[in-house]
């Protein structure tokens, strides 16, 4: 005996609506009004803000009008003004030929190497810098204060002098807990 072919079930419609034809309609209609509602909302806002940042004189501030609106004293006429008077220039000296430009010395950076037990954060000259360990970081030639911190250990500091193109090593840093 054989059985009669049987539809598969469907599991998803994708064409089904509830409500029919006229309840998506009403769908699309609304959801398309909120589009446009909302877009225009924000073109709106847009111009606004752009012609606001564009001429901010359009609203005088509020010393600005009461200047205005007071009465003010006409000046004289013109021709009772007394005539400009006119001075002589001072007399100064030559001057002497500009000395010629010095441009500074570039210093070639130093480079600093900086390891700690246990790790903490770097700083030098109240910059932070990184965490140990630091490798060769490029460091500007002369006096610097370096501190490493780390939570439940008292902050390391030292003073260091970095001299051009030279390394400086603190590589047996050990912090101490508070």
């Amino acid at each position: 005996l054989a059985r009669p072919p049987v539809a598969p079930p469907v599991l998803w419609d994708d064409g089904y609506e509830p409500g029919g034809p006229r309840a998506r309609l009403v769908r699309r209609l609304v959801l398309s009004a909120g589009v446009v509602i909302g877009l225009a909302g924000a073109g709106l806002s847009g111009f606004r803000l752009a012609e606001r940042a564009a001429s901010p004189e359009l609203v005088p501030p509020p010393q600005v009008a009461k200047a205005v609106a007071a009465p003010v004293d006409s000046a004289p006429p013109r021709d009772t003004l007394p005539p400009p008077v006119e001075r002589p220039a001072p007399h100064r000296p030559p001057r002497a030929a500009p000395a010629p430009a010095r441009h500074p010395a570039v210093l070639a950076p130093g480079r600093l190497f900086v390891g700690a037990t246990p790790w903490g954060e770097v700083q030098v000259d109240g910059r932070a810098v990184g965490h140990t360990p630091l490798v060769a970081l490029p460091i500007a030639a002369g006096w610097r204060q370096l501190r490493i911190e780390r939570d439940g250990f008292a902050p390391f500091e030292r003073r260091i002098q970095v001299a051009p193109g030279e390394d400086v090593r603190l590589t047996d840093i050990v912090l101490s807990l508070h």
